[in-house]
């Protein structure tokens, strides 16, 4: 290589440095610690993501529980709730540690978000039902408001015996999308009918902007986002 072209990277070496910095990424969101700080600088240096749960929650879609390779960040969602919660991370998986509260918490964290008041027990931030208290109530023609939910609202719902609580993602033929944690063991967008599902009440949290146009369609075409193998897959990318 002559004097001009010192220093300059060969097409191998571009693509050898973008794989070994998106696995850095890869680490760095799957760590509950690092991954706020990440999406801080993102949102500092892209104007077009909003500042919105949703932006924050959809980086964890096909996150698994019983993938042990993923059982650390789930361990993480429940311990940043309850320090020492959980001291190893397979236990994410004993049903007595429903953790679609802890992931709600986490994310209202890594955004700024307002979070949950605990009030003095704070096994509340991990209680899907305490959810019914953040924020402001959505007001509109249902009982629940959900006619006048705006995607990233908190929604809390009935499940079987116990309650389950999630952000609000749209609709589909009727059907409300939720992006929850412990749904069917995973992060995922979940449909539930409202008639079936009884929807208990819509909060809305201060400082949630409303996405920019497309992101939510991106949002919901979202098939698998793996930050936690190697391989990133979008229906629309």
């Amino acid at each position: 290589v002559g004097a001009f072209g010192a220093g300059v990277p060969t097409t191998k070496e571009v693509t050898s440095n973008n794989e070994k910095n998106f696995k850095s990424n890869q680490q760095t969101l799957a760590n509950p610690v690092e991954a706020p700080k990440l999406i801080s600088e993102i949102i500092k240096t892209d104007d077009k993501v909003a500042k919105n749960p949703l932006n924050f929650a959809n980086k964890y879609l096909g996150l698994d529980e019983n993938n042990p390779e993923h059982q650390k960040t789930i361990q993480g969602f429940l311990n940043s709730a309850i320090p020492g919660l959980l001291e190893n991370a397979s236990g994410v998986t004993q049903n007595k540690n429903a953790w679609c509260a802890a992931f709600v918490n986490s994310i209202l964290n890594e955004g700024g978000f307002d979070t949950l008041n605990p009030g003095k027990d704070t096994y509340n931030l991990i209680r899907a039902q305490q959810y019914s208290t953040i924020g402001e109530a959505v007001e509109g023609e249902t009982k629940s408001g959900i006619d006048q939910a705006k995607p990233g609202d908190i929604v809390v719902m009935r499940s079987g015996g116990g309650f389950h609580v999630g952000f609000y993602s749209g609709t589909n033929n009727g059907k409300v999308l939720i992006l929850g944690g412990n749904q069917d063991n995973r992060v995922s967008i979940k449909e539930v009918d409202p008639g079936k599902q009884g929807i208990v009440s819509v909060r809305r949290v201060n400082g949630v902007e409303d996405l920019k146009p497309g992101r939510l369609d991106d949002i919901k075409a979202t098939i698998y986002l793996d930050l936690y193998n190697s391989k990133s897959e979008s229906s629309t990318t």
